[in-house]
Parts: structure tokens; C-alpha cells; sequence
């Protein structure tokens, strides 16, 4: 049977940003080289292939990539609910397999107006060819079929040769570079991306999910990354065709590129950025640069806090990342990375692990236990902190049965807390026996932080020390903290026990880190700053009683560096220093009135 479905030309919807530029969105058609494209049926799926490629991906006995199996000319590059994406060598040439699976009717009902998944995103990778933007080549797109109805389908892109993903040029091939050239190559890099980006919104092509993992780079036929690059852009489902993008459309655009790469690029770099972009668009009238850069600033906070409460959820579900099992003996979250022998053996006896290390306690109080064992990772053994909660009394065991889980409480804070590139010991494992369920005792899996004390005992240790330098670990220390604890407060997290014991110090020289530990007490709020900021670090300055040494300037050093981390303005850390400073001076007057130790 022959597939004509084709022959007609699928028109997308206009949606709310086509309406606000008072564009359309333009008909999607084949090319001219598509014209003689083949079409015919394999095991119930019907194919188009472009003229030229049917030798290559399909042979006597069909798919050739099928008889291949999952051998090493096929490699699963990513796996998700709803496509895997598959690298497929065949005859020299390298393709792209992306299998779109099978719905729920709903989905599969919507898709008979609409086409298939493959079919729309081949069609719209053609039509961004078409309006002179570099992109991936799709050389065949297959549907199945069953019962007259599309369940699954498949698309086939050519591969680009020498490209990486942006991020990936960012972290790894500029670093490559000497010392005297990649600055330099990371300003040609911004100056490119930003005139490039420009010329995608005069062709009037809009990208849903436009992110680093989107964009490809690759150096240009002179092959000298100094000089020009060449961008590409991929994953065309989320990309929508209309007129030149206005303004507001472009800056909800830009807002997703601006927030995922906050944190990887500099001020200077972000306007370099802008200030390129502005000067190659026309007529979409754009405000002044700094308004462009204070605005965009602004809405990627606001974007990247939405996106992170909604992934936060992400923990407590099986994805790329996770795993949740739920088993006869327990249920059991954790990482990808941990094996499944050491999942079967947590699982069966979680209390046998902590038993093993009891020769190696960390911390022993009325309601939790912590050793220091070892577990086994796709990675090697590797040191964690295993904690065991257990109900201080038959009340608090009583209010446990019908409230949340103080160990999957901390799991998912933990990974909260990692996500948004705050540095703490990051959760492994989460182990929930089933029985009994009145006074049972959860575990916790953390990393173990290698080479770190606690504030209080790098204190200490840092009074023995000559003068001078003592201060400048301190300075180091006190900076490390402020941009540790100004990026918490600044996501809205706030930490209801933040003293020196919760906050680990790793002392490499030149290089302080510094890491917050024990989230049972973290609270993640809508506010920015929370509103308990004040009352967090005063807790922690209560403490500096402990260390005499420790002089204003270095305060001063610690609330600028905590300043910085806010959008400007939005902290007076003259006025914050002030109110902090009556806190603390209100906590140790309690702690002595009850002749407790200031600490």
C-alpha cells in the first residue's frame, strides 16, 4: 500500500504568539528534492524517504538499524516516556533515529487531525531549511499503523558532522584552549550566537524550547574557532513559523536561553550578547540595551523559579535521573547511578548496612543515627553518610502515621537544593520499610564530603594560625559562605537550624568551599529573599561568640559577597547588617539566660 498522506500540506494552528505579532503561520511545504521521494510499507509502517537514502536505511529483510539490534552501530543516546532518540551507523554514513512511542487514545485522536509526531517535526526541520536557517536534514519519517490509526512513527535526520552542543563547547572545547585564547574565543562565540539568534527572529521562526542543548556549534570552513562559528538548530516539535518576532514575543524567547545559561556566563559575555542581538534586528522595536538587559535579567529569575518548582517532583519519580521502586519489603528512591545489587541488599535489610559501619559513627542523638559506610555506584565505591530516623517517643511515632516522612522529606529537599546548584552533600538513596508502620525507622544515603569539618571546628583550627594567614583563609571563607547562602536565600530556600555545625568548610589553599548540610529543617518559599533570612544568619551570627578573632571586616566581606547574589537593589546589606546584628544579640542574651553555651 502506498502512503499519500502527504500529498496534502499540513497547516499548524496560530497560537497566542502569532496573534501578538499579527503574524500566521505559514503553510508547511516539501522542498523540490522531495517531489520523487519514495513512498511504500514495511511491517506495518508506512515510509517517505528522500530520493537517494532508501539503499541506505532499508535493505532485504527491512530496517537495517533493526537487524543491526542495539549493537555498537546503534547507540540510545536519550530515553524518555514519550521518544528515544537513537545514533545509527550505517554504510559509513551516520543518521539519527527519533521513535516517537505509542499514546493513550486521547493522544492518538488528536493526532489524526494533526499528523504524527515524526511527520510534523520533518516538515517544520524543512521549512526552517527553507527560510535560510542551518538545521538538520530529515531523510525519512515512518508511521505505524494499526487499525487505520498511527500509534507509533519514526524520523531519520542526517547527522552533522563536527558539532557539539553549545553548553558542551562551553564547558569543555573553550577550556581546551590556551590561556590567550579562549577569552577570545568566548567573545567571537557570544558575538556569533547573538547575531545568529537575530537573524532566526527576522525569519520569523520561534523555538518553545529554545535552550543550549538545542543549539549546535560547529567551527566554520575555516576551522579556526577564533574567528567564525556555525550554529544550528535542532528539536524543531516546539518551533512555531509566523512573521518577524516582535519584541514581546522575542523576549519570552530569549527569557529560557537567558535563565538556562545564567549561571555559565558572565555579566560582560550577557551583554555582549544583547548588544549584538539588538543591532542585527529591524523593525521589532526593541527598547534601549540596558532596558533589553534589565528586563531579560529579570523574567529569567522569574522562569527559572517556575521551572524548578515544577521539577521538584521529578525526585519522587522513575526518569533519567531517578528511580522509585516500590518493593514487597520497602520502597526505595534513588539515583540512576546506584546498582541494583546494592538496591536488592538496601531493600531486603536496610538496617544490616547500618550495623556493618556501627565502628564508624558520625552523629548518635534521640532521634537519628549517623555512620560513615560505603556503597557501590556505577562510578566505584563511594563514602555516603547513612542516617537512620527513628521517633523519639511513642507521641511523636503516633503523629508519624499520619504525617510525611522526615527521611523522604530530606530526599527530596536535598535534590531541591542540588538542582538549583546550591552546593550540599546531595541524597542517594531514600529506604522506607513497609512493616511496621508504627515506630519504623527510614534511612538516608548522602554523599560524603571528602576533606571537610564543620564551620565551628575550622575556626578553631584557624586561631592556631599566624595572622596573617588567618586572615586571608578567613576573607576566603567568609566569601565562599556569603555566595553559599546568598544563592539559598536568593532561590527563596530558607534554613530553619542554620548554625556552624550544618555548614561544612573544605579548605584546598588558594580555593575554599563551602556546603550546607542537614535539610530536615530547609523550607522552600515564594519569597525573595524569605522572609526568615534575617532570622537564618542571625542563628549562624549568635555563634561567632565561639570565634573572638573574627573582626567586622570579615562580616562586611560575607554580606557583600551574600549582596551580590540578588538581582541589584534588592539588598541593603547596611540596613541587613544592622537587623541581623540585634538577632543575634537577642539569641545569646536567651541562650545565657537559660546558662546555655552560646554556640
Amino acid at each position: 500500500m502506498l502512503y499519500s498522506g502527504m500529498e496534502h500540506r499540513s497547516q499548524l494552528p496560530a497560537g497566542p504568539e502569532a496573534l501578538a505579532c499579527k503574524g500566521r503561520t505559514d503553510r508547511l511545504a516539501l522542498p523540490d528534492h522531495w517531489d520523487d521521494e519514495l513512498r511504500f510499507s514495511a511491517h506495518r509502517t508506512r515510509w517517505q524517504v528522500a530520493a537517494g537514502w532508501r539503499t541506505i536505511l532499508f535493505g532485504p529483510e527491512g530496517l537495517r538499524w533493526e537487524a543491526l539490534g542495539m549493537g555498537r552501530s546503534v547507540t540510545a543516546i536519550k530515553r524518555g516516556a514519550h521518544r528515544t532518540v537513537y545514533r545509527v551507523e550505517l554504510s559509513g554514513r551516520h543518521v539519527y533515529v527519533k521513535h516517537f512511542h505509542s499514546k493513550r487514545w486521547l493522544g492518538i485522536a488528536i493526532d489524526l487531525m494533526r499528523g504524527s509526531p515524526a511527520r510534523r517535526e520533518g516538515c517544520r526541520l524543512l521549512e526552517i531549511a527553507r527560510r535560510g536557517v542551518p538545521t538538520s536534514r530529515p531523510v525519512a519519517w515512518g508511521e505505524r499503523v494499526w487499525c487505520g490509526v498511527v500509534t507509533e512513527s519514526y524520523l531519520v535526520t542526517e547527522a552533522i558532522g563536527s558539532v557539539c552542543r553549545l553548553d558542551e563547547y562551553l564547558s569543555h572545547h573553550v577550556t581546551m584552549l590556551s590561556s590567550n585564547e579562549w577569552p577570545a574565543a568566548r567573545r567571537q562565540l557570544f558575538r556569533g550566537l547573538g547575531r545568529w539568534l537575530a537573524r532566526i527572529h527576522e525569519a520569523g521562526i520561534y523555538h518553545r524550547d529554545l535552550h543550549a542543548g538545542n543549539i549546535l556549534v560547529s567551527p566554520a570552513a575555516d576551522g579556526d574557532p577564533l574567528h567564525s562559528l556555525d550554529f544550528y538548530l535542532i528539536d524543531a516539535w516546539a518551533v512555531r513559523f509566523g512573521k518577524p518576532l516582535c519584541w514581546p514575543l522575542a523576549r519570552e524567547n530569549l527569557t529560557t536561553l537567558a535563565a538556562i545559561g545564567r549561571d555559565s556566563t558572565t555579566r560582560s559575555e550577557r551583554l555582549r550578547f544583547w548588544r549584538n542581538y539588538v543591532a542585527h534586528r529591524s523593525g521589532a522595536g526593541l527598547p534601549d540595551l540596558a532596558s533589553v538587559n534589565a528586563e531579560l535579567q529579570t523574567d529569567a529569575w522569574r522562569f527559572l523559579r517556575r521551572l524548578h518548582r515544577r521539577r521538584d517532583k521529578r525526585s519522587l519519580r522513575t526518569n533519567r535521573d531517578y528511580r522509585a521502586i516500590r518493593g514487597s519489603a520497602a520502597r526505595l528512591h534513588c539515583l540512576q547511578t546506584l546498582s541494583d545489587a546494592v538496591l536488592r541488599e538496601l531493600g531486603r535489610d536496610p538496617d544490616a548496612t547500618f550495623w556493618k559501619h556501627i565502628e564508624q559513627p558520625v552523629k548518635l542523638s534521640h532521634s537519628s543515627l549517623v555512620v560513615r559506610a560505603t556503597l557501590s555506584t556505577s562510578d566505584g565505591p563511594r563514602s555516603v553518610a547513612y542516617k537512620c530516623y527513628r521517633p523519639r517517643n511513642w507521641w511523636k511515632a503516633f503523629c508519624r502515621l499520619f504525617g510525611g516522612d522526615r527521611a523522604l522529606r530530606s530526599w527530596r529537599l536535598g535534590q531541591a537544593l542540588y538542582e538549583r546548584g546550591i552546593p550540599t552533600a546531595r541524597p542517594l538513596v531514600i529506604i522506607s520499610p513497609n512493616r511496621p508502620r508504627f515506630g519504623r525507622r527510614t534511612y538516608l544515603a548522602t554523599e560524603w564530603v571528602e576533606g571537610a569539618e564543620n564551620l565551628h571546628l575550622y575556626g578553631w583550627r584557624l586561631a592556631k594560625a599566624d595572622e596573617a594567614q588567618r586572615g586571608r583563609q578567613a576573607a576566603r571563607c567568609a566569601r565562599s559562605l556569603g555566595r553559599l547562602l546568598g544563592r539559598m536565600h536568593a532561590w527563596g530556600i530558607s534554613h530553619g537550624d542554620l548554625k556552624a555545625t550544618n555548614l561544612l568548610v573544605v579548605d584546598r589553599g588558594e580555593q575554599i568551599e563551602t556546603y550546607v548540610i542537614d535539610t530536615d529543617d530547609v523550607r522552600l518559599t515564594r519569597h525573595q529573599p524569605p522572609k526568615t533570612a534575617a532570622a537564618d544568619l542571625a542563628r549562624l551570627a549568635a555563634g561567632l561568640a565561639a570565634h573572638p578573632w573574627v573582626s567586622r571586616t570579615m562580616c562586611c566581606r560575607f554580606l557583600r559577597e551574600y549582596a551580590r547574589q540578588f538581582p541589584r537593589g534588592t539588598i541593603d546589606w547596611k540596613q541587613f547588617w544592622k537587623e541581623i546584628s540585634r538577632s543575634a544579640a537577642r539569641i545569646a542574651a536567651r541562650k545565657r539566660r537559660r546558662g546555655e553555651t552560646v554556640l
